[in-house]
């Protein structure tokens, strides 16, 4: 029992790819759990949310057991594994590995999602404005050539098999989205432009080993389809609109440090709270020690995260001694 509340203190470090669903699954994380059954997007019953969590929490023990960093994510603070998940069921992507939705990104102590080429194909798809998505990239001597008119973008391409995944050999890159019975979208980068977009990475400016190292050919093909984004009409009513709208802006945050910054000391303040310090010393956690180490805190106004463990939604049954 030891172990389970030592890793339920927001602020220690997840220690074993394992202990995610028991603690999840515990008495009391309850609340965690409640959390992310209702970040699902549309209309779900409760047991299709609870079945999505529990697959969600699978995919997540099994992709930071086999990923290139899992020391450097069991390292990272429970409560930035929890908000991960979090942003994951909200966006409705899988974390499973093959599939290329999202990946796990640790950076000084804070867990985040990174969204991948797929998972933002799998976004734009779903607003039903394109059927489908194509990313390609182009390699030294590959013939090229592009054009726009009134009938809209024009290309050739003849790919170099004996090239492909040799990231170094970029020199472009050019997305496409098939829409139905009009022109389909395309945006093209040079090299130029995908390096400008590589240099803002956090980790590539920090000079560690981040997304830029781990999947440096698909972060390329990821930045074209980005940009089909512009193109797909905005409605009101549009939920996918609005998801692919949220991945984007959540993927902006990979490139800014001081978000992770503004998170390491988000998730120390909720560490700090009176509920929190109960747990850590009910379990003796010797979580404060590898938290001390995180990343400096160069932002004076950073806010903690609202307490999740006890947040309410309308449909949750009464509290015992409640009105109701």
């Amino acid at each position: 029992m030891t172990t389970e509340l030592a890793t339920i203190d927001p602020g220690a470090p997840l220690q074993h790819a394992s202990a995610l669903r028991s603690v999840i699954e515990s008495k009391e994380a309850s609340g965690y759990r409640r959390v992310l059954n209702h970040a699902w997007p549309g209309d779900l019953d409760p047991q299709r949310r609870d079945h999505q969590t529990q697959r969600l929490i699978e995919q997540a023990q099994i992709a930071i057991a086999t990923s290139e960093r899992p020391d450097a994510i069991l390292k990272c603070c429970f409560a930035s594994v929890i908000d991960t998940l979090h942003v994951a069921a909200s966006l409705n992507l899988s974390v499973q590995k093959s599939l290329g939705e999202a990946y796990f990104v640790p950076f000084a102590g804070v867990l985040t999602l990174m969204v991948g080429y797929r998972g933002f194909i799998k976004l734009l798809v779903n607003t039903g404005y394109v059927t489908q998505v194509a990313s390609v990239l182009v390699y030294e001597g590959e013939p090229f050539a592009y054009r726009r008119d009134e009938h809209g973008p024009h290309w050739e391409h003849s790919p170099d098999l004996r090239l492909q995944g040799q990231a170094d050999k970029v020199v472009g890159c050019y997305a496409v989205g098939y829409t139905r019975g009009g022109p389909p979208l395309f945006e093209v980068m040079n090299a130029d432009e995908l390096g400008k977009v590589k240099a803002c990475s956090a980790s590539v400016r920090k000079g560690i080993a981040g997304p830029y190292t781990a999947w440096p050919t698909e972060m390329m093909r990821k930045a074209p389809i980005r940009r089909l984004q512009k193109y797909i009409p905005k409605t009101a009513d549009n939920q996918a609109y609005e998801l692919l709208a949220k991945a984007a802006e959540h993927d902006n945050q990979l490139y800014d440090l001081r978000g992770y910054e503004q998170a390491q000391k988000a998730f120390m303040d909720a560490r700090a709270t009176e509920k929190s310090l109960a747990w850590a010393k009910r379990a003796d956690s010797p979580a404060g020690k590898v938290v001390a180490k995180a990343l400096p805190i160069s932002s004076p106004d950073a806010q903690p995260p609202a307490d999740l463990k006890n947040q309410r939604f309308p449909d949750d049954p009464p509290e015992p001694g409640s009105d109701g």
